[in-house]
């Protein structure tokens, strides 16, 4: 598999909008566009970063049972949002 490279303004919107994602558990699209709107980059790099996270979110049950093994001691569920996003996206 070859590793996507994404610039560190795609990076934030994408953590951004998979925090509101998790804390809100599947929150409204507009909600989701306004909390990325606030990361400071282009237009264009937010909504790749949107698109980006809507991903890796509708795939979060897939992507946790990979990351269960790798977590034993620390499961998902009792880490930190962040933490467990940033496992996800990578």
């Amino acid at each position: 598999m070859t590793a996507l490279r994404l610039s560190r303004p795609i990076r934030h919107a994408i953590l951004v909008a998979l925090y509101q994602c998790d804390v809100v558990a599947d929150p409204d699209p507009a909600s989701l566009e306004a909390a990325v709107e606030e990361v400071e980059a282009a237009a264009g790099d937010r909504r790749r970063g949107l698109e980006i996270a809507e991903t890796v979110w509708h795939a979060r049950d897939r992507l946790d049972r990979l990351l269960a093994p790798l977590t034993a001691e620390w499961p998902l569920h009792r880490q930190p949002v962040m933490d467990r996003n940033i496992l996800r996206l990578a």
